[in-house]
């Protein structure tokens, strides 16, 4: 077994059963101008699904299923091997609804692998997987109760859920995606600050 498929394995094990609980946070603005909100898994530890509205795509929604890892020093060669690497995935979204009804929808995704120094010295491994779904996929997450969602591994093989709540979901998401689109619209916008147009010492007038 390769040493990418090791830490693949690493990442995907999991229990398969949704639960409720997890809060969504209040929504964050990027460098780049995205707005999102997060929510911690109900059933794996140090895992956070991130719902982006990215500017660069006219407030689309991304989603980016990060997984954090503490890394020995002396045990770094297996990230090494994978850092920045990327890898062409599959995501698979089941969606739990109040009747019970489970939707399920595929999307292409990318895993990728990094690593990094933080506070004190130690070294935090992250993984991440990323995918673009239709705005209406996101959307239906105002009425639905969960989410579970199963990627292909750089291996090939599916992984077991990742569970998240999407009880309280909907107000954030709203928020975020409603902050995107005001962000843009106003970057649209001529500049409002009057700009005055001289000849010599003489105004002519203001645009």
């Amino acid at each position: 077994m390769s040493l990418k498929t090791i830490i693949a394995s690493v990442t995907l094990v999991f229990s398969m059963a949704p639960e409720a609980g997890a809060d969504w946070e209040k929504i964050q603005e990027t460098e780049a101008g995205d707005f999102y909100t997060s929510v911690a898994s109900s059933n794996v530890s140090d895992n956070v699904l991130v719902v982006y509205f990215r500017a660069k795509q006219r407030c689309a929604p991304e989603l980016v299923i990060f997984d954090y890892y503490d890394i020995e020093p002396e045990k770094t060669e297996a990230w090494d091997d994978l850092k920045n690497q990327r890898f062409d995935s599959v995501v698979s979204l089941n969606r739990v609804t109040p009747d019970s009804v489970l939707d399920s929808v595929k999307s292409k995704g990318v895993i990728g692998f990094s690593y990094e120094q933080v506070d004190g010295g130690a070294l935090l491994g992250v993984s991440t997987i990323e995918f673009l779904p239709d705005p209406e996929v996101v959307k239906s997450f105002y009425k639905s109760e969960g989410l579970s969602v199963r990627f292909h591994a750089p291996n090939g093989e599916w992984s077991r859920s990742h569970d998240y709540a999407l009880t309280g979901a909907t107000e954030p998401l709203k928020a975020a995606e409603l902050a995107c689109k005001r962000e843009l619209a106003q970057s649209g916008q001529p500049n409002a600050t009057p700009r005055m147009v001289t000849l010599g010492d003489k105004t002519l007038f203001y645009l």
